[in-house]
């Protein structure tokens, strides 16, 4: 691809950035004049066509880091997936209206890579190669949610990089964080469920919203994929609880699903969805915008050329906008091929397979 096929640095100042947040996050009484309803809009629209425009900038460095990260996940890996994804808007602006102080400028995963390995050894080990790696770009933040899970029993291991160019070109994207998130498979299995079944409630289960009993049938689940892994040679990275009776969480577990039907919906909704999966459409596309309707139990794909990605940017654009006011979800991936973007991104397959197999062994083996 050539250098003049991605998009642009933009000139936006940081304060500008943090402005344009602000009136995404505030629509009603940012940048309106009066009652001046024109006047609203125009500030409206140029501030999400500039949040656009900024987020489409991180493709450069998301792509110089994904080689990298390719190429090391390969050696540690026998079959690792890596993917990345630029965050979508209406999430980009859900999140700063859960975050009143967040400046815009300052979030840390527009643009994101995700690495999902075989154990906790290998999500380790690449963990502690970037700290240790001479590559230029500094990693500025981290988090360990899995010897520290979140509250709603999230785990994996993210690192926050802050971008350095090496060319004339790449240092106009300097600065840009990049967050990458490193997950087992076993952890990418349980997100990917509870990312379904927050499509499926349409309620954000992954930010603690939604039906109580869910939430804790997915928080208790959590603690038992930790249980698999510590015994899966994951002592060395990992502890439980001295007084954690594991029969009865395993019981805890059957009892949620069975007074919510957990796993029979999920396998429901699962079964009800539908996809373009020909090879003929997906052949030599590098991106791929996956448009899926929850209602309609229906997900779209349109594959583009690597020669293609401002024409899948402005279709992305587009569409964010005709379907801000519904329930239709869209996100633009890239990823090798359609198999790799099936288990990248499964819960946009509604694929819990793998979930309901591994919590169905966990209530049979009570």
């Amino acid at each position: 691809m050539k250098k003049s096929n991605y998009p642009k640095a933009v000139s936006f100042s940081k304060s500008q950035i943090n402005r344009y947040g602000d009136i995404l996050r505030y629509p009603v009484y940012v940048g309106r004049v009066g009652d001046n309803d024109s006047a609203f809009v125009d500030a409206y629209d140029e501030a999400f066509n500039g949040v656009s425009a900024w987020r489409a900038a991180h493709l450069y460095p998301l792509n110089t880091l994904r080689t990298t990260l390719t190429r090391r996940v390969n050696l540690l890996s026998s079959h690792p997936v890596v993917a990345q994804r630029l965050k979508r808007m209406p999430t980009i602006i859900s999140k700063l209206r859960r975050n009143p102080e967040m400046e815009l400028s300052r979030m840390q995963d527009i643009g994101g890579l995700r690495a999902i390995v075989g154990n906790l050894k290998e999500a380790y080990e690449l963990k502690h190669y970037y700290e240790s790696a001479r590559i230029p770009h500094k990693i500025v933040n981290q988090k360990d949610y899995v010897k520290s899970p979140k509250p709603d029993g999230y785990r994996g291991l993210h690192l926050v990089f802050k971008y350095v160019g090496l060319n004339s070109v790449a240092k106009m994207y300097d600065g840009t964080l990049i967050e990458m998130q490193i997950r087992t498979q076993l952890q990418h299995t349980w997100a990917t469920a509870v990312e379904v079944a927050g499509l499926m409630l349409q309620k954000k289960l992954k930010n603690d919203d939604g039906d109580a009993a869910w939430l804790e049938f997915f928080r208790e689940v959590s603690r038992a994929f930790e249980v698999i892994e510590y015994l899966d040679n994951g002592k060395k990275y990992i502890s439980l609880p001295s007084d954690l009776d594991v029969r009865k969480l395993y019981k805890r577990i059957k009892v949620l699903d069975k007074q919510n039907n957990v796993l029979k919906k999920l396998e429901a909704f699962s079964g009800a969805m539908s996809f373009l999966d020909s090879p003929s459409k997906t052949s030599g596309r590098k991106y791929f915008l996956i448009v899926l309707d929850p209602e309609e139990k229906h997900i779209t794909i349109y594959g583009y050329t690597k020669r293609e990605y401002k024409k899948a940017i402005n279709d992305y654009r587009r569409m964010e906008e005709e379907h801000k006011d519904t329930i239709i979800d869209q996100v633009l991936v890239s990823v090798g091929s359609l198999k790799q973007l099936k288990i990248a991104y499964p819960n946009y397959f509604a694929d819990v397979s793998d979930f309901v197999a591994k919590v169905r062994s966990i209530e049979d083996g009570i």
